[in-house]
């Protein structure tokens, strides 16, 4: 029987969300559940076309993850930069279950 841990307290304003996400999502997730939770949450809008006319370029770069196994990941960068700098780094917070990079 799975157990179920209280959830943390959250700051107010994504409460609602939270609450609401709770109440329709099951609260645990099985390898068959994932292409229907793909198909419910399509990627509605193109990176492409969300970062036109942005100043902002995408480059896609496959990199070995645990195991060697291949991780595709996105890097993104203002049009024009040169040299090196510092960077963000980001996991989606969806477990690679929904969603997209």
């Amino acid at each position: 029987m799975p157990h179920s841990h209280p959830r943390p307290l959250f700051d107010p304003e994504p409460e609602a969300l939270l609450t609401s996400a709770t109440d329709e999502l099951p609260p645990t997730l099985t390898a068959e559940m994932i292409p229907l939770l793909r198909e419910a949450n399509p990627v509605e809008v193109p990176p492409e076309q969300v970062l036109a006319g942005t100043g902002i370029i995408r480059r896609d770069v496959t990199i070995k993850g645990f195991e060697g196994a291949e991780i595709v990941v996105s890097v993104l960068q203002r049009e024009g930069r040169t040299g090196s700098g510092p960077g963000i780094y980001y996991t989606h917070g969806g477990g690679m279950v929904i969603g997209d990079r």
